[in-house]
């Protein structure tokens, strides 16, 4: 019987005989290369996306496991060797299909799904040039995406913007999540509360093994909180926190919150 799970398996298909092209093709990157992957990328994997927002949404914590598999199947494990950016750029649609994850899962209120992506272990054979730093899939991502994001200021030449990735993918993601789940201006909200919630939980890990900082991935959300309150126990967003229990795993709460917000008034100045 041809099932869900079949048409997903058939998708991954299509998309990793897209990818296993692209990897044989990072020894250079010219500018309109760059530009050019960027946009092939999104079109190779947009089927996988609009699955992933729609079995968060609709199916829920029912399908946790089968959102799981197509991340693990899409996120790149190998031998790469090349450009650094070419190479960095092999992970940008895993890191699409995990933003759409969870602001679907944060319009839902499936909280169990977050927390089941943020968990994600990368423990597979990783031979590429990249070492990997941490058990988790979501740090590793960041620190190998890490290579390309500032190159995407090439689709803005007249900004200058801080985090030019992080403003891509905002205007990216918009029209794609509101063609299925028409949230309309609560999408400035989930997308800052994604950025976040990734932030944070990167900087819980960081501050378990090094309680004298708390840093986690920047974004376009340090200037949301430019003008604000930046301790985040006294934002809307500390509710969703506790939900998925992003302060479980540290020993000292208040130690932590306070050396979270001395990094985000750091990295805004």
């Amino acid at each position: 019987m041809y099932t869900l799970r079949c048409k997903f398996n058939e998708e991954i298909r299509i998309y990793l005989s897209e990818f296993n092209k692209e990897k044989l093709e990072l020894n250079s990157i010219s500018d309109d290369i760059f530009k050019s992957r960027v946009i092939k990328n999104q079109k190779n994997i947009s089927n996988l996306l609009y699955a992933i927002i729609l079995l968060t949404y609709y199916g829920g914590e029912k399908y946790i496991n089968l959102i799981k598999e197509i991340i693990y199947r899409v996120y790149p494990t190998g031998t790469f060797g090349g450009n650094s950016v070419a190479i960095s750029l092999l992970y940008y649609p895993s890191l699409l299909l995990i933003y759409v994850a969870i602001i679907s899962a944060l319009e839902s209120e499936k909280y169990e799904i977050i927390k089941e992506i943020l968990s994600m272990n990368d423990n597979r054979i990783d031979t590429s040039r990249y070492y990997n730093d941490s058990e988790y899939l979501l740090i590793n991502l960041f620190e190998k995406i890490n290579y390309s994001s500032s190159d995407f200021k090439l689709f803005y030449p007249d900004k200058n913007y801080k985090y030019p990735m992080n403003e891509y993918l905002y205007k990216f993601l918009q029209p794609l999540i509101d063609d299925l789940l028409f949230i309309g201006d609560n999408y400035n909200d989930r997308y800052t509360n994604v950025e976040l919630i990734i932030s944070i939980f990167v900087a819980t890990k960081k501050y378990n093994k090094n309680p004298k900082y708390a840093w986690g991935a920047t974004g376009r959300y340090i200037y949301l909180l430019s003008y604000g309150d930046k301790d985040i126990s006294k934002l809307p967003i500390n509710d969703i926190i506790s939900k998925i229990g992003l302060y479980d795993s540290v020993e000292d709460k208040n130690d932590f919150i306070n050396k979270y917000t001395s990094f985000l008034s750091k990295n805004y100045f």
